[in-house]
């Protein structure tokens, strides 16, 4: 309904049909201002100084507007969902911490149903469900404590009735069971079958062709004469699955320390995992494509904004991802250009993949780091 639909009604029209593709980006465009928009008022709700300029900044970056409405796609349509949900979970973890019950559920509701709409757009929102289920877990075990525990408990229940209402309006051929979820997942979700469509992965650094089976046995490297090889698809997953366990206990042990934890401090835990999600899946997971680390600049930047103001230390950190973002923009300006040589486009491609392990890899070092810190800092305290 976002894409062919909009299509669909744009060439109803008449005068559009010539310039459907112009007129599909302008709708695109009217989302990319409503995600600005929420962006903006997230950074308020997190209480970022200078939120205005810092969406204008934000919006800025070519990594926000290549992902979106420039590429032609409906990512921004997604993370206009997904940004929703975080901010009505805000809200809603701030209404109940002030007691204000029946706003929370507001909330609550808000957020489910975000949440759902977000599954129905694209499957590249997989990467940050684990953090929507935790922020939507978090605001249900409050209001679970309070005098409206009956309304939370009706939510719950009515959101797979909700969910499977919305899902019949999809067009679907027979033997899916009228699931049109159900279609897509079993016939458009195949995309880590490949080594990588022009993605960042660390597979695509490997010298073959993209477009090859990620299933198949590969030689890797070679240590002391010895080869190493395996099969992309498998390492792949176990690493993507490790890593988000790791960023999963990371962001617990940060939220303990943080106990009592405010609505603030739970959004921001919640969006640093889930860009540490969607980082660590780019790297990790076969069958990427050029446009996925469209999500992550999203959820990083409002932490990083955050971090800058309890210390002047972090706008290395800050300075390091906006350049990690600012390159990737330029990765996908050059996708769009059809002149570019092929050479060119090579070492590009791989300047990108390079630029996300070291970020990932950073990512990685001043976690374990921290948590070595205070470590050392428990004990000396004894």
């Amino acid at each position: 309904y976002s894409s062919a639909g909009v299509l669909w009604a744009l060439e109803t029209l008449g005068p559009t049909s010539p310039n459907i593709r112009f007129h599909f980006q302008l709708f695109l465009a009217a989302v990319d201002i409503l995600n600005l928009l929420v962006i903006y008022l997230l950074l308020r709700g997190l209480r970022i100084r200078f939120a205005a300029l810092a969406t204008l900044f934000f919006a800025a970056l070519p990594s926000t507007r290549l992902g979106a409405s420039l590429w032609g796609q409906i990512d921004t349509i997604s993370q206009l969902f997904l940004s929703l949900a975080f901010l009505f979970g805000l809200r809603g973890l701030g209404a109940a911490e002030g007691g204000i019950h029946r706003k929370a559920l507001r909330y609550f509701f808000g957020l489910s149903l975000v949440a759902i709409l977000a599954c129905f757009t694209k499957q590249l929102v997989a990467f940050s469900l684990p953090g929507i289920v935790a922020m939507w877990t978090l605001l249900f075990a409050k209001l679970f404590s309070s005098p409206l525990r009956r309304s939370a408990i009706a939510i719950l229940c009515a959101m797979p009735i909700f969910a499977c209402w919305i899902d019949r309006f999809f067009p679907t051929p027979d033997g899916y069971l009228g699931s049109g979820l159900l279609y897509i997942l079993s016939t458009g979700s195949s995309h880590g079958n490949e080594i990588s469509a022009n993605g960042t992965n660390l597979f695509s650094l490997l010298p073959i062709a993209g477009s090859s089976s990620s299933k198949e046995s590969y030689h890797l490297f070679s240590v002391w004469g010895f080869d190493l090889n395996g099969i992309p698809f498998t390492i792949g997953t176990i690493s993507a699955a490790v890593l988000i366990v790791f960023g999963a206990l990371i962001t617990l042990r940060v939220a303990l320390k943080a106990q009592p934890l405010s609505a603030r401090t739970t959004t921001l835990c919640i969006l640093g995992f889930t860009a540490f999600c969607n980082l660590a899946c780019n790297v990790s997971l076969t069958g990427m494509h050029e446009r996925y680390l469209y999500h992550y600049g999203f959820f990083a930047y409002p932490v990083l904004l955050a971090l800058l103001a309890t210390s002047r230390t972090y706008w290395l950190l800050l300075l390091v991802v906006l350049a990690h973002l600012l390159t990737y923009g330029l990765f996908m300006l050059i996708r769009m250009d059809s002149t570019i040589t092929e050479r060119a486009a090579y070492v590009i491609h791989r300047g990108i993949v390079f630029s996300n392990i070291f970020v990932l890899l950073l990512v990685i070092f001043l976690a374990l780091w921290t948590t070595r810190g205070e470590q050392q800092a428990r004990q000396s305290s004894f």
